[in-house]
């Protein structure tokens, strides 16, 4: 059965008896599907009406078609559910043997590619999955843009308020209306929403959220960059067996493209002291870039209730302000955004590179005659 209904799809918290090994992964329940509390999001896709498109994505542990059936972790993998239409898109996608050992490495990422998707990306990608279902018209026609979403569907879930008060300020409206960043009308409840469905890694002090700027994806890392440094194509090869021979190159690249985000008293668009982030490293490998403190305020949470109160907490100008940082932030720190920014240090540090095989080459000749 495909259909959903706001009751199946809302997230529950009991998720029934469960093997050991998932009793402490904050296991949650969304409709028949059993995932960690971390791994699921929500997608919303501008399109030809006032209300965005709205779909939901997550990674199955397991299947539970009712409360008398038993839980099938053969059944697991991404799963994409259509909100506006109460369905189940596709499921099983990047299927592994069980998820009994929790989300693979592999499944992780590709949770992460798809909440970068643009709606032409997402469509493809539905639709390539053996398991998807025809049922969403503008997925099933690969529509240009997505249809208008279901207002009322969208209610019901708790993913918006049929009636909200523009809390934004007119620089943020005007900053909308530009198009550089996504800035859409939102009331105090909907930022809080907002942020409560953002990604989040584990620190020391909790969890925090974050962004990730792994740059293990497709990207021109050749050093050559429009208005930078003139680079030798004939030492192409070298600095490709450089990058490769060398890890810690890219490293520095990367550290050097996140420093701004990482000094004393960061804040975007000039909002000021009162909205000052503290970002710092952290995570797996240190691939992303983890908001500790905020406006001087710490924004550390051991669960997404306390994070909950934190938000209610704020005066609605800190909320904004808040809001306005990590969506700005979600752009600023995105696949196409960072990957240009980490090419632009590679060019400085392949020009320095470079400066210095040709002086080891000058030293050569010279040593030679």
């Amino acid at each position: 059965m495909n259909a959903h209904t706001p009751g199946s799809l809302n997230q529950s918290h009991d998720a029934g008896a469960l093997p050991p090994s998932l009793r402490y992964r904050d296991i949650q329940r969304t409709g028949q599907f059993l995932h960690e509390g971390g791994l699921k999001h929500h997608l919303f896709f501008e399109g030809e009406g006032e209300v965005p498109r709205s779909f939901t994505v997550l990674i199955a542990l397991g299947y539970k078609a009712n409360e008398q059936e038993n839980l099938d972790l053969g059944r697991n993998g991404i799963a994409v559910i259509d909100n506006d239409n109460w369905r189940i898109v596709a499921d099983s996608c990047l299927q592994q043997a069980s998820g009994l050992k929790g989300a693979s490495r592999e499944q992780r990422k590709l949770l992460a590619e798809i909440r970068e998707m643009d709606w032409q990306s997402f469509v493809s990608f539905c639709r390539s999955q053996k398991t998807y279902r025809a049922g969403s018209p503008d997925l099933d026609q690969a529509a240009s843009q997505p249809d208008c979403g279901s207002i009322g569907n969208q209610v019901q879930l708790g993913l918006r308020h049929m009636e909200e008060v523009d809390e934004r300020s007119e620089f943020v409206k005007t900053l909308h209306e530009t198009g550089e960043y996504n800035l859409p009308k939102v009331s105090r409840d909907g930022m809080i929403k907002d942020l409560m469905i953002r990604q989040s890694q584990e620190a020391d002090a909790g969890r925090m959220l974050s962004w990730d700027i792994g740059m293990d994806f497709k990207w021109d890392s050749s050093g050559h960059i429009d208005g930078g440094q003139d680079l030798s194509a004939q030492l192409d090869t070298r600095w490709r067996r450089a990058m490769r021979d060398e890890p810690e190159i890219l490293a520095d690249a990367v550290q050097r493209a996140m420093a701004p985000y990482t000094s004393d008293g960061f804040n975007v668009l000039d909002l000021g002291e009162s909205a000052a982030c503290d970002l710092k490293f952290g995570g797996p490998d240190d691939r992303y870039l983890m908001l500790s403190a905020f406006g001087g305020q710490d924004m550390s949470f051991g669960s997404f209730r306390e994070l909950n109160t934190k938000l209610k907490n704020l005066a609605t100008e800190d909320l904004l302000n808040l809001w306005t940082t990590v969506r700005v932030l979600d752009k600023d720190l995105s696949r196409s955004c960072r990957s240009y920014d980490v090419a632009w240090e590679l060019n400085a540090i392949r020009s320095e590179r470079e400066e210095r095989w040709l002086n080891e080459v000058e030293e050569e000749i010279s040593f030679a005659v």
